[in-house]
C-alpha cells in the first residue's frame, strides 16, 4: 500500500500576475524536472500563470477548461494534494475531491484523507487526474530536493447548456443598489446566483473616491485594462437603465483583462455588447465595501469601508 497520511497547509491569499508563456486555449504540456531522473508532465493545460503567494515563493497555476493530467516519472515523489476554493479562500475537502488518483500496476486506490489534503507516494507512470472545476494546490516532495509546488485551475464553461443545448440566461436583479448611501438605478443580472455589473457603470459610481478605477480599452491584445487608483474617463451610455429588462443570454467575455499593466484571471460575460463583472470579484479587486440588507433587498456598495468576505 502508498503512503497515505494528513498535512496540515497554511491558507495562503493569492496575488497574482501574469508572466505566461502558453498560448490560451491551446492545449499544451510541460515537464518538471525535480532531479536527472524523477520529474512530472503536465498534460492538456491551456494556460500558464504564475502567482505569488504572501510570504511564498513564485509559483505557477496551470488552467483548463477540460481534464488536465500529470504523469510522475521516477520514483520516491511523494504529492500533497489539497482542492481549493478561490472563492472562500479554505481548503474543501470532501468525497467528490475532483482528482482521480490511476496507479500505473493495479486498480486505483481509494484515497483517505486528512484536515487539508491527500497525500501520494507516487510511482514512475502514476498519474493524477484532476476533472472538477476549482483549485487545487501539489505540493512535490522529495529527499534532497527543494520543495516545489504548482496549482492546477479546472475552469469550466461558465455558460451551462440545458435540455436543448441552449446557453443559460443572465437574469435581470430586482435588487435595490445603494452606493454610499444613495440609490443608484443600475442594470444588474443575476448568473449562477451572483450579481454581475456593467463595469463602466461600477467605474462611473466610484469614481472621485479613495476606491476609484479606471477602465481602458487596447484593440491590438483585445484587453480591458483596469487602473488602481486612477481616474475614469466616461465614454458615454454610463449609468444607461433598460426600462423593462427582459432575460438576455450571457457570452463569456474573450478579452484578456489587465490590472496594473498585470494580466489577471476574472469571470466577465458579454451582455447586450457590455462587459458585466461580478460584484464582489470588482469589490475585493478595489478593496470596495459590499454589504445586502435582506430586509430592504438592497445591494449596498460603500467607499468608505474596505471589501470583506
Amino acid at each position: 500500500m502508498k503512503l497515505l497520511k494528513s498535512f496540515s497547509i497554511m491558507v495562503v491569499v493569492f496575488v497574482m500576475f501574469v508572466v505566461s508563456s502558453v498560448p490560451a486555449f491551446a492545449a499544451s504540456e510541460k515537464k518538471i524536472n525535480f532531479n536527472g531522473s524523477n520529474y512530472i508532465t503536465i498534460s492538456n493545460f491551456e494556460e500558464e500563470i504564475m502567482y505569488l503567494r504572501d510570504g511564498w515563493d513564485e509559483n505557477p497555476i496551470f488552467t483548463s477548461q477540460t481534464d488536465v493530467t500529470i504523469t510522475f516519472n521516477g520514483d520516491d515523489v511523494e504529492v500533497d494534494v489539497s482542492p481549493y476554493s478561490y472563492d472562500t479562500k479554505e481548503f474543501t475537502l470532501d468525497s467528490n475531491k475532483g482528482f482521480t488518483y490511476l496507479p500505473v500496476s493495479g486498480e486505483a486506490e481509494n484515497l483517505s484523507f486528512g484536515e487539508n489534503s491527500w497525500v501520494v507516494d507516487a510511482d514512475s507512470g502514476d498519474q493524477l487526474s484532476f476533472s472538477k472545476e476549482g483549485f487545487y494546490m501539489l505540493s512535490f516532495n522529495q529527499s534532497g530536493e527543494d520543495y516545489k509546488g504548482i496549482f492546477i485551475h479546472i475552469k469550466k464553461s461558465d455558460v451551462t447548456k440545458d435540455a436543448n443545448n441552449k446557453k443559460i440566461s443572465a437574469t435581470p436583479t430586482a435588487s435595490n443598489v445603494i452606493v454610499d448611501g444613495k440609490t443608484v438605478s443600475l442594470d444588474v443580472y443575476n448568473i449562477g446566483g451572483y450579481n454581475y455589473f456593467k463595469l463602466r457603470d461600477l467605474a462611473t459610481v466610484v469614481n472621485g473616491s479613495d476606491k476609484q478605477f479606471s477602465v481602458g480599452w487596447d484593440g491590438e491584445k483585445n484587453a480591458i485594462k483596469l487602473g488602481s487608483g486612477e481616474a475614469y474617463t466616461p465614454v458615454g451610455g454610463e449609468l444607461a437603465v433598460i426600462a423593462n429588462p427582459m432575460k438576455k443570454d450571457a457570452i463569456p467575455t474573450n478579452s484578456k483583462i489587465y490590472l496594473d499593466g498585470n494580466e489577471i484571471q476574472l469571470t466577465a460575460y458579454n451582455i447586450g455588447n457590455n462587459n458585466y463583472f461580478k460584484l464582489r470579484d470588482i469589490a475585493e479587486l478595489f478593496n470596495i465595501g459590499v454589504t445586502w440588507n435582506s430586509k430592504t433587498n438592497a445591494v449596498g456598495i460603500d467607499t468608505k469601508i474596505d471589501y470583506a468576505d
